[in-house]
């Protein structure tokens, strides 16, 4: 099973916010194949909001947000995301090996989180510089 996401967004004149709120499944602590969404912009960041209490996420679980080919536009910055709210640690920044930040033309993404343990949940929100 897949677990649950569902994705929403908000924009400026020149910023994309794409939220996915998650919950892993219920045996696995996975979530996948749920919440796609088209986007064209460049990643300028990414932060990882885990649910707290008896819902948050095991520590140092893992996001990718996969585009249409399986490739994590994130570029590996979702592994290991803390199950604590901070401010270093849970806001990343994805860039190339050659310190570029990624641009996506209208690139279906869909997250994935695997290790989060069964039924917690979290908040993947990313932005990208459009317009």
């Amino acid at each position: 099973m897949a677990g649950t996401c569902v994705v929403t967004t908000d924009s400026d004149k020149n910023t994309l916010r794409v939220k996915w709120t998650w919950v892993s499944h219920a045996s696995n602590g996975n979530v996948t194949d749920e919440g796609a969404i088209r986007v064209t912009g460049i990643i300028s960041g990414v932060r990882f909001i885990p649910d707290t209490g008896g819902t948050a996420p095991d520590n140092l679980y893992d996001v990718t947000i996969l585009d249409a080919n399986g490739v994590d536009v994130i570029i590996g910055v979702g592994a290991n995301a803390p199950q604590l709210i901070t401010d270093t640690g849970n806001y990343r920044t994805p860039v190339t090996t050659d310190s570029q930040y990624l641009s996506l033309f209208e690139a279906t993404l869909t997250p994935a989180v695997a290790n989060a343990g069964n039924s917690n949940g979290g908040i993947i929100e990313m932005s990208l510089i459009i317009g």
